[in-house]
């Protein structure tokens, strides 16, 4: 249990909880330890359950003998999860746990933001971003533990045209690759899905450039590829921006200023490595809005969910989430 103190944490006491359940989190495919180094990817360690046992039932279990009665709500389709935590905010939950990938916690963070509701997570994705950001216990009944004892913080969101998002936004390649990767092959390959897709899809992508501002700057900014980030990570322990905090009231925005294979395997290096601000060839920029110009009709995403095309206004919400654990 940590000290809330010093976290900026202050202790919680839930009377009445939801779980908001993805049944189909985390069903891809293990990766070789060979590609989960190559493309900085951390898997969530698969959690040691007894044979046949529905992890939804042990969560359940947990939170009945710590005293607290837990309502279940199952998805079955992307995006129920907002109208569901929505739901059980006007309903006075006052804890709402996300159990599934950071796609799944992404709908829940949209259905309690602005809200007195905390978020908890129990992670069961592939990747989980979110649960490296905010360093959550992998194992679903530990994450159970530090959600009823490790205290509340709030933090910060990022927003899109109205859509929040928790770790990340990209505009550009990887946006675009992430509308091209269909639930089918996502389920045979799982994340590596996406790394297929890319390299199919780069010779052929035009790589137009991104046009943006930053705050009131006069000055506009260009780029073949943008990533905003509210925390640390990207598509796993690559390091987009080793200072972000989600409680700074700031978005950290990478600005790629080259578009050729060598440089985006250099990116990818950087990334890996966390040392993109040594990078000539990329800009790095704290900000609170941002403005994405239509021009290039750019792919968008938030939370590596497909959202929409450009332009867009990103901005950072500060302090409008409660985060349990």
């Amino acid at each position: 249990m940590t000290d809330s103190a010093s976290t900026g944490k202050t202790p919680a006491s839930f009377r009445k909880a939801a779980i908001i359940y993805n049944p189909f989190s985390g069903q891809g495919p293990r990766l070789p330890v060979l590609i989960k180094i190559l493309l900085g990817l951390k898997q969530a360690p698969v959690p040691k359950l007894p044979k046949g046992e529905n992890p939804l039932l042990l969560i359940q279990a947990f939170f009945r003998d710590h005293g607290l009665t837990a309502d279940v709500a199952v998805t079955t389709a992307p995006g129920e999860g907002t109208p569901l935590a929505k739901k059980f905010v006007a309903l006075g939950y006052d804890l709402v746990v996300a159990v599934g990938g950071d796609g799944t916690i992404n709908e829940v963070v949209n259905g309690l933001a602005g809200s007195e509701t905390a978020l908890g997570v129990v992670p069961t994705g592939t990747v989980n971003v979110f649960r490296l950001q905010m360093r959550l216990p992998a194992d679903p009944l530990q994450a159970c533990r530090a959600i009823l004892e490790d205290g509340v913080r709030r933090v910060d969101l990022g927003r899109v045209n109205g859509h929040y998002f928790i770790c990340m936004a990209g505009i550009g390649f990887d946006a675009y690759v992430i509308r091209r990767v269909d639930s089918r092959l996502k389920k045979a390959w799982g994340v590596l899905a996406y790394g297929l897709v890319a390299m199919r899809r780069f010779f052929f992508y035009p790589f137009r450039r991104i046009f943006l501002r930053m705050d009131e700057e006069s000055i506009l900014r260009r780029g073949y590829f943008i990533l905003v980030g509210n925390g640390q990570y990207y598509g796993g322990e690559m390091v987009m921006a080793p200072n972000a905090d989600m409680t700074d009231g700031y978005l950290d925005v990478c600005i790629f200023k080259r578009k050729r294979l060598f440089n985006l395997i250099g990116y990818l290096w950087g990334l890996r490595r966390g040392e993109l601000k040594k990078y000539l060839d990329v800009e790095y920029v704290r900000a609170k809005k941002i403005t994405v110009y239509k021009r290039g009709r750019h792919h968008v995403h938030v939370d590596a969910e497909y959202l929409c095309r450009t332009p867009v206004h990103i901005e950072v919400v500060p302090r409008v989430l409660k985060v349990a654990g």
